[in-house]
């Protein structure tokens, strides 16, 4: 990100998605769920912005749209889905989601910012950093699309997450899938190790999203 500018963003349409808790079955969050209004593709449109080096501030646009949207659900958590190149950013980021969290009145410690793929070619220390900052300012951290992109395994051990979210696509063989029920299995015992909730994620979805 090149300036300080608001970045208003593509038009977009919001769609929200409910979170439950496996406890009470009550909903106890919403996932604002942000897609491009042109007809075009998640992907495609970040595709379109990565050849014009605008990936990043095209996705901080899209999340601030989600933070503005969900100023409807003021009574729950709002989940926000950013790309992993855009926390290694986290200084930029920061400005432009507290614009709209200071316009709807939320806190950062009612934003959940989802964390997905792709990973690759990105600088460790780099993301580490970045997470880290967005934790201090109070933002909670999900690690988003386990399963199916390519995530490194270790970043859920060092980032000590607060929510690992899982593909849904895992979930799909269950319990008759032996492969499957260990992979869960395994999230399980990670997730309880480093005090971190579980989640599933909608089935099949891309994991450049």
């Amino acid at each position: 990100m090149q300036d300080n500018r608001v970045v208003a963003g593509p038009e977009a349409h919001i769609a929200f998605q409910p979170i439950l808790s496996t406890r009470t079955s009550g909903v106890v969050a919403v996932e604002s769920l942000v897609r491009p209004a042109g007809g075009e593709t998640l992907a495609e449109l970040y595709r379109a912005a990565s050849k014009v080096g605008q990936l990043v501030r095209t996705d901080v646009a899209l999340a601030n749209q989600a933070i503005l949207a969900g100023a409807r659900h003021a009574d729950l958590a709002l989940h926000i889905n950013i790309l992993a190149v855009t926390a290694t950013h986290a200084p930029d980021v920061l400005d432009f989601l507290e614009q709209g969290l200071r316009q709807t009145g939320r806190p950062t410690r009612d934003v959940v910012l989802e964390i997905g793929a792709p990973f690759f070619g990105l600088r460790r220390d780099d993301l580490l950093a970045g997470i880290r900052e967005l934790r201090e300012r109070g933002f909670q951290i999900a690690l988003d699309g386990i399963g199916t992109g390519d995530m490194p395994l270790l970043l859920m051990a060092e980032t000590a997450p607060d929510m690992l979210k899982i593909d849904g696509y895992l979930f799909a063989g269950l319990p008759d899938d032996p492969a499957a029920v260990a992979m869960v299995e395994a999230l399980t015992h990670l997730a309880a190790r480093i005090d971190a909730r579980l989640a599933a994620g909608s089935s099949g979805r891309p994991a450049n999203r």
